[in-house]
């Protein structure tokens, strides 16, 4: 029963971590895509950013892209933790699956992304958040200076923080094949939770 408990919990927090952070990117891909190309821009954001139309799009498009990184980021805050009791309960309590290298590479794929996105959150996330509001100030306030300044800070904790979230995408997806490989009992084999049909003896 706690075998069947613990797999239950460490599939649906792996597949909604993964989903959050895919929904992420492919919302982040229409915004900054589609906006522009549709002629949606903010006058005052034309107004001080250079390239007019297709850069004030793009600063529209911002808006539309926030609120799904940061669903990911809260998101990511409640899964990491558990899903280190989780490897824990299972390499502890459980015994399930029982110790090999597939299995240490499974713990090893999941465990990096917790580590990617935790210094993403203590490091990154504070900083992008704090320059995002003074480009977005200074682009209200037409002091295009200031504006320059602060989107050239943001983008370039942008670049560390997208190669964190498209490697924790890709680590995770390996992390998914890996866990159906030793989370599935080898034939034969008796884990205390597992099914087994029935055993006929005849003499």
């Amino acid at each position: 029963m706690l075998t069947r408990l613990v797999s239950t919990l460490y599939w649906l927090l792996l597949f909604a971590w993964l989903a959050a952070l895919v929904s992420g990117g492919v919302t982040a891909m229409s915004a900054f895509s589609t906006l522009p190309k549709l002629g949606v821009s903010m006058p005052s954001a034309a107004m001080v950013i250079p390239g007019a139309d297709e850069v004030s799009g793009r600063f529209v498009a911002g808006f539309v892209a926030q609120p799904a990184f940061a669903f990911a980021e809260r998101l990511s805050l409640f899964v990491m933790p558990c899903l280190v009791v989780l490897l824990v309960v299972q390499s502890r309590v459980v015994g399930w699956p029982t110790p090999s290298w597939p299995n240490r590479l499974r713990i090893a794929l999941v465990a990096i992304p917790i580590v990617l996105m935790t210094l993403h959150l203590v490091i990154l996330a504070p900083r992008m958040a704090t320059t995002l509001d003074a480009y977005r100030s200074a682009i209200f306030d037409g002091n295009a200076e200031a504006a320059a300044t602060n989107k050239a800070a943001f983008d370039s904790d942008h670049k560390k923080s997208d190669t964190i979230f498209r490697t924790n995408v890709y680590l995770l997806v390996a992390a998914v094949g890996l866990s159906a490989w030793t989370l599935t009992p080898s034939r034969g084999s008796r884990q205390r939770g597992d099914i087994h049909a029935p055993r006929f003896v005849t003499r």
